[in-house]
């Protein structure tokens, strides 16, 4: 697989679908990247205006309204539309979608800190999540809930960056399948050759999970159906 990470200053070179065999992952620094958020708060409907009053803190509004907005306009320009008429929409497990096109454009959306990624395929599902490095956090009550392979991992070199591979890979892998964590996160792990192997699901050795290291400070992870594709 083909994946080619995007700023969002090449917007205007995606003028048709990611190829069969490509993912595109576009990365927005919120700081860097405001002024064109403020300009584009137009492309927030009433809808969406409602949900993003409602969130307490002037952080988190902005992060919802660009990954909205960066969602509308990408979308808009591989499929050859204006950015104000792209929808989205979120299934019954929360996983959101390109309405009326997502059957040729898969794609998923994932922040933390100052950072949003967003990935598109025009193939199969696919799941990208991203978690800003905290070297205080406290693992331990977390990595309780992985599955016996996992926390075998966690003996072994630094264990606060060991978790947060862990995480990624683990999230971006139940983004991809749509259920979220209603997939136990004991019942399955991600091997080192990024080979899922679930108890539940007999067919998920077909993802494949990448680590990403583009982004400093911060650990983040794609997961993707291969289809037989290696």
């Amino acid at each position: 697989m083909d994946i080619r990470i995007r700023t969002i200053d090449e917007i205007k070179n995606a003028r048709s679908l990611p190829e069969a065999d490509v993912i595109e992952i576009w990365y927005v620094d919120i700081c860097k990247d405001i002024d064109i958020i403020k300009r584009s708060m137009y492309l927030i409907n009433d809808a969406e205006k409602e949900r993003y009053n409602r969130f307490l803190r002037d952080k988190d509004k902005l992060r919802y309204a660009c990954g909205r907005i960066f969602t509308k306009m990408i979308s808009a320009a591989y499929l050859g539309s204006k950015a104000e008429d792209i929808l989205i929409y979120a299934d019954k497990y929360y996983k959101p979608h390109i309405k009326e096109h997502s059957d040729i454009l898969k794609y998923n959306i994932s922040h933390s800190g100052d950072m949003v990624l967003l990935a598109f395929s025009s193939s199969g599902e696919i799941g990208i999540d991203i978690e800003q490095f905290d070297p205080c956090i406290d693992e331990s009550e977390i990595c309780s809930a992985f599955h016996s392979e996992e926390i075998k991992a966690m003996a072994v070199g630094d264990n606060k960056r060991q978790f947060y591979r862990i995480w990624t890979a683990k999230e971006a892998y139940v983004k991809a399948v749509g259920k979220g964590f209603m997939i136990a996160p004991n019942s399955f792990f991600v091997d080192e050759n990024g080979i899922v192997h679930d108890e539940n699901d007999d067919k998920a050795y077909l993802y494949r999970v990448t680590g990403l290291n583009d982004f400093n400070g911060y650990f983040a992870a794609l997961c993707y159906k291969s289809n037989g594709i290696r």
